[in-house]
């Protein structure tokens, strides 16, 4: 254990010049202008958001605020402070705020100092999230079955794969269920280089288990309808044009990855998933594997995978309704920051 203790002046310094450089006063004071009140300060709920900005912890933003720019709405010595940030509980109020707040700069800055390392599907987080997936994904596909049930198919997948009692004819749901378990694994694990003819791979995947699996992977020679879709998938001729003119869009996301910052990269991803579902090249599945195509873009971009929660499937579906109607894809970039926030925050508990 090292021992507590005071710091030095060269100690202090430091950490001085990191506050500044991190926060300088112009910017810092513009964002205390943003969300300050009346009386041109802020307190611990504006501070979260201030902190997100920059991205340095509460207590260094709170204390700087506070002792640099006199601009704290309390009257308090050091250690009063510390103790009132402690009872703040500044993890838990950051939760919900992200919840609540659609400040999409805001949440890609979380996002962009968070820290992440890529899921490994073989560790108790990484079965954890899977199990997740598969729960809300056979929600949003309207086949209910429950935790548990989702918890004992992996298991028992997981040790017998094809062998699995829940592999066959009689357990369609499932099958399919097991069938999205592999396909995503495949999208988080995989070496393969990406197009949009891998599309063809995470369909045959998804039906992996079903009673006729060579039927799978091929694209659809008739035309089809998206129930309450505002625009309807392309007409079945145009299909492979189509598909053509997606592989140039991620040929070139792909080409400039590191190039692009998240916020643009997100972008992209999000309008990539909406033309799969314009495109929808399979008579069925195509919704869960485009799904599955955004969590190895987002690995691409050593970025946390998501699921969407079947609790907000109505948002999900009015926001790529909002990108057939204005070509506006906010609300489904919000939706995919949000998701990995909250992945970030199940892989990483002490993540604050």
């Amino acid at each position: 254990m090292c021992p507590i203790r005071n710091k030095n002046h060269i100690e202090k310094e430091a950490d001085e010049f990191a506050s500044n450089l991190l926060m300088p006063s112009f910017e810092l004071n513009k964002m205390v202008n943003k969300y300050g009140g009346v009386n041109g300060k802020v307190g611990l709920e504006e501070c979260i958001y201030i902190c997100e900005y920059f991205g340095v912890s509460f207590e260094a933003c709170v204390k700087t605020i506070c002792f640099r720019l006199k601009r704290f709405n309390l009257d308090v010595n050091n250690k009063e402070l510390t103790n009132i940030i402690k009872r703040f509980k500044p993890s838990e109020k950051r939760k919900n705020i992200f919840k609540e707040t659609n400040d999409l700069d805001l949440l890609i800055n979380s996002i962009k100092y968070g820290y992440f390392s890529i899921i490994n599907t073989e560790r108790i987080t990484g079965i954890k999230f899977l199990q997740n997936l598969v729960y809300h994904e056979n929600r949003l596909e309207n086949v209910n079955i429950n935790v548990d049930e989702v918890k004992e198919i992996y298991a028992d997948f997981r040790m017998k794969g094809s062998r699995s009692k829940y592999c066959s004819e009689q357990n369609q749901n499932i099958i399919e269920a097991l069938g999205n378990l592999e396909m995503n694994k495949y999208c988080l694990e995989t070496s393969d280089n990406i197009s949009a003819f891998k599309l063809i791979k995470l369909n045959k995947l998804l039906y992996k288990f079903t009673p006729f699996p060579e039927y799978a992977g091929k694209f659809r020679t008739l035309d089809n309808m998206i129930l309450n879709g505002y625009n309807q998938p392309i007409n079945h001729n145009e299909l492979f044009e189509g598909i053509l003119k997606l592989d140039k869009v991620i040929e070139r996301l792909i080409k400039n990855k590191d190039r692009y910052d998240l916020k643009t990269y997100i972008k992209e991803v999000a309008l990539i998933h909406h033309n799969i579902t314009i495109l929808h090249p399979f008579l069925d599945g195509n919704g869960r594997v485009a799904r599955g195509f955004v969590n190895w873009l987002l690995r691409l971009k050593k970025l946390p995978p998501i699921y969407i929660d079947s609790e907000n499937k109505k948002e999900y579906l009015d926001a790529l309704k909002d990108i057939d109607k204005n070509n506006d894809s906010t609300k489904l970039q919000l939706i995919i920051i949000k998701a990995m926030l909250r992945t970030m925050s199940m892989l990483h508990s002490n993540w604050n």
